[in-house]
């Protein structure tokens, strides 16, 4: 049945006629099911006009089938963009640098094999019952609702005010109330007044050794892709490792969910949480970890199982965080994968066999800082062209740390291990970030399984059984405990030295707030919150 039938020019080439589509009909029930269960957004605009696109027919045939092909690449931009994936731009960015093969993988990884199947079966039975159900009348119904929905005041009320839900933050005055309905104004002004408070939070380390110091070194671990939820999501939250540490934070934010800022973040753990582009604009001393320790007599030796060239790591990290830039030699180490970019990563056992040598030799306090890549996204085992999956590589450095732990135990030195990741790999991805993406620093990449344990305590401060510091932490905490280990003298021999439990009691909390370069993420009032920097707040879709 033609609605229009008139010789203008519209119709000299067009025509509009109700004609079933199974695709179409498929499609939109489809992303009805998608939006309801809470898997997309659906913009109501966007989607009738691609709707209304589908009664037009091209009179001539050939270019018919190329309005078709438009129509269906046309479904699948506006498919993305309802989905809460992040921008093109986003995906394009963590791509920079990467080798081909790598982006196959992650192009591989953007298609969701379930949601293909899941519309492959929805368009099976669209095609089984055409001849009995007309389609577009049932899309038109569910496009009224939905629009009646997305329209009414009772919808815009609701969303105005369901997120008045009770503080859930840890009971600390470290960190500010927040106060308020989830507004975009009231999330804005609880990010600006941490911030500031943040800038007044400094460790003062002692500008002396307490008197009759009992050495002991420092070993800081700071390990690429391993998060709480990767972990979990490989099942190797049960290793054996986990259990030998003497200190765990349950709840320990790295903020970045990148490496260079994460780690610098790390150099810099005396000071609150500066933004990323603070951080960046200038280096300060009052910050550095590595500084308060040095002029305590530390002497600072650095091991990576990389040569820290991409992205100019090693470079911005000497500029902005004092890390030293002479690296343990490379070329002793055994290789055992190829990074992402082509270039080696060496073997994490005998990184940490390198460092237990050398501790061994040395005569002063030691403090060593190590970084480890080896959990990298798109890392290779040599003559491979595929990546190796995450598990295998996990297990094997839980199985190198085990090494680690062992081998400091039977070295007799006295030492403070301090394992303390990046970030997460995101080896889960969810309704909005799929996995391996990262542009969005969620609780899943930024929650880190960050421990402490100290080898040759005395019976008096030693630990029978692990502690799990519970609260909100992140790397000021951490630093506080270092200058408490040193401050305490926590390896003498004395009866009034301080315990491990003492130590780790009543440290210094932080809001749990991450940062990358394109976004923010908080929870406020009880709900998980983001914004692209220049965008407003926005509910993040767990």
């Amino acid at each position: 049945m033609k609605i229009f039938d008139s010789n203008n020019l519209l119709t000299k080439y067009f025509e509009f006629k109700f004609s079933e589509s199974i695709y179409c009909t498929s499609y939109f029930v489809y992303k009805f099911i998608l939006y309801i269960l809470g898997f997309i957004g659906f913009s109501v605009i966007n989607n009738l006009i691609l709707f209304l696109l589908f009664f037009v027919r091209i009179k001539r045939n050939d270019s018919n089938f190329l309005y078709k092909v438009f129509l269906i690449i046309a479904s699948l931009v506006i498919l993305y963009t309802d989905s809460f994936l992040p921008g093109l731009d986003q995906i394009l960015s963590q791509l920079e640098g990467t080798s081909f093969n790598y982006k196959l993988d992650l192009l591989y990884d953007l298609i969701n094999k379930n949601y293909i199947l899941g519309f492959a079966g929805i368009y099976f039975i669209c095609f089984l019952i055409t001849d009995y159900l007309h389609g577009y009348a049932f899309v038109s119904v569910v496009f009224c609702i939905i629009t009646f929905n997305a329209f009414s005041p009772y919808f815009i009320e609701k969303k105005i005010t369901e997120y008045n839900l009770p503080n859930n933050l840890p009971q600390s005055t470290d960190i500010p109330p927040q106060i308020g309905d989830a507004t975009n104004e009231n999330i804005e002004s609880y990010l600006k007044t941490f911030l500031e408070k943040e800038k007044d939070r400094l460790t003062s380390f002692p500008e002396a050794l307490p008197e009759n110091f009992e050495p002991f070194d420092i070993l800081i671990v700071n390990i690429c892709s391993m998060a709480t939820d990767d972990i979990q999501a490989v099942k190797q939250d049960k290793h054996k490792v986990f259990e030998k540490f003497d200190l765990r934070f349950d709840n320990f934010n790295s903020v970045s969910s990148y490496s260079t800022p994460a780690t610098m973040r790390l150099l810099r753990a005396n000071c609150g949480q500066e933004t990323e582009s603070d951080m960046y604009s200038r280096a300060r001393s009052e910050c550095s970890l590595l500084n308060s320790l040095s002029q305590l007599g530390y002497q600072t030796k650095v091991f990576f199982d990389h040569n820290g060239v991409y992205g100019d790591y090693l470079k911005t990290l000497g500029e902005l965080g004092e890390l030293p830039q002479k690296l343990y030699p490379l070329s002793s180490l055994n290789i055992r994968y190829n990074s992402f970019d082509g270039s080696p990563i060496y073997s994490d056992e005998s990184v940490f066999r390198a460092y237990i040598e050398e501790a061994k030799k040395a005569s002063g306090l030691t403090l060593g800082f190590m970084n480890l890549i080896s959990l990298h996204d798109g890392n290779r085992l040599p003559g491979m062209n595929k990546a190796e999956s995450y598990g295998p590589r996990l297990l094997r450095m839980l199985n190198d740390l085990d090494y680690l732990v062992e081998g400091l135990k039977k070295s007799g030195r006295k030492t403070m291990l301090v394992v303390i990741p990046e970030h997460g790999a995101a080896i889960r991805g969810d309704k909005m970030q799929i996995a391996r993406l990262r542009e969005i620093p969620t609780s899943k990449i930024t929650r880190i399984p960050t421990m402490i344990k100290f080898f040759g305590l005395n019976e008096n401060t030693s630990q029978p059984e692990q502690i799990t510091v519970h609260g909100s932490y992140s790397y000021l905490a951490l630093s506080e405990i270092i200058k408490r280990a040193v401050e305490n003298n926590i390896f003498s021999s004395g009866h009034e030295t301080a315990t491990v439990e003492e130590i780790a009691t009543d440290l210094p909390q932080q809001a749990y707030i991450s940062e990358s370069t394109n976004a923010f993420y908080m929870n406020f009032v009880g709900k998980d919150f983001y914004k692209l920097k220049g965008d407003e707040w926005s509910e993040y879709k767990n």
